[in-house]
């Protein structure tokens, strides 16, 4: 589970945002896509997940066949 808050320098003043829950296992990384408006998140089930952000709701899942998942990256079309 991914909790979204709007941040703040003072923890208690965070605003809890959206919620994603679907992935099984831990999440290990999370990704913000502002030109799309979309969230990508991968855990160590095995799967990557792409959020809309205005429903929070899947946009895609996508397995991959690391073993670990270290960072994700979101390129651009237009810096290719």
């Amino acid at each position: 589970m991914v909790y979204i808050r709007k941040f703040s320098t003072v923890g208690s003043e965070m605003v809890l945002l959206n919620t994603l829950q679907g992935h099984i296992g831990e999440v290990v990384s999370v990704c913000w896509n502002p030109i799309q408006h979309l969230w990508v998140t991968g855990s160590d089930d095995g799967t990557v997940c792409i959020w809309v952000s205005t429903n929070t709701q899947y946009a895609g899942v996508e397995p991959y066949n690391s073993m670990w998942l270290k960072c994700i990256l979101i390129k651009s079309a237009a810096s290719q």
